[in-house]
């Protein structure tokens, strides 16, 4: 039990995290970039398909683009083992009336974690490293019986005051790495930040800290050797 956790609003921390003082472009992809030891070109292709193709140049560019990462990166000689697998969420609506039981993890294999939504009004639960490995994030992902099913099986065991029929569900995309750690480097002007293996969100600001670090020269506050491109479990 930790008396001082809580639910991340994800929708409301991104929403603040976009009021600052830059750009957001929204819909670009980007497509290649190139470090030529003095600047990093960016090739992105604008969501407006009649433009052409945008280059952009900076001195630095932080690459934090999920299970794309590897992808984007393997051009420029950088290679980061990234595992994207598509995992399962369901949400569950209280059988009797009562208070939500507290943030849990239970872990297994694979591990089951679980959470109150903020409306109080249904409960979060899902699998966490149990999806099969995918190419990408389909357009319209289908729920997984099987997955589901182990989750029904899940809420009778731990969560006795929910109907253990999901009323909703959903698939996200993890980005993981053979040891489950985070990828914090820098190679030349290319800083990179992946591998969240599904808990990435919450160490949210000491990562952007630390990515800065990593783009602007800085002194981290810590060794960064257990996140390097170089650490053996990577290898």
């Amino acid at each position: 039990y930790e008396a001082d956790s809580g639910v991340l609003a994800a929708d409301e921390c991104l929403a603040a995290l976009a009021d600052g003082s830059f750009e957001v472009r929204t819909g670009v992809e980007v497509r290649a970039l190139a470090d030529d030891g003095r600047a990093v070109t960016v090739r992105a292709a604008p969501p407006d398909a009649g433009a052409g193709p945008e280059e952009l140049r900076a001195s630095t560019v932080v690459v934090c683009a999920g299970t794309a990462t590897a992808g984007l990166l393997r051009p420029a000689g950088v290679a980061v083992p990234l595992r994207a697998s598509l995992e399962q969420v369901v949400h569950l609506a209280p059988a009797v009336p009562g208070p939500p039981p507290p943030v849990f993890v239970e872990w297994g294999d694979p591990a089951v974690y679980g959470l109150p939504e903020p409306d109080g009004a249904r409960y979060k639960l899902a699998f966490h490293g149990g999806g099969p490995t995918v190419a990408g994030f389909p357009a319209r992902p289908e729920p997984d019986p099987r997955l589901v099913a182990g989750l029904s099986a899940a809420a009778r065991r731990l969560l006795r005051g929910y109907d253990p029929h999901p009323v909703a569900t959903e698939r996200c995309l993890y980005d993981n790495t053979p040891d489950a750690d985070f990828v914090l480097d820098r190679v030349g002007r290319v800083v990179v930040g992946a591998g969240t293996s599904g808990h990435g969100f919450k160490f949210g600001p000491v990562l952007g800290e630390l990515l800065a670090d990593l783009a602007t020269g800085a002194a981290p506050p810590f060794p960064l050797g257990r996140f390097a491109l170089a650490r053996p479990a990577l290898g």
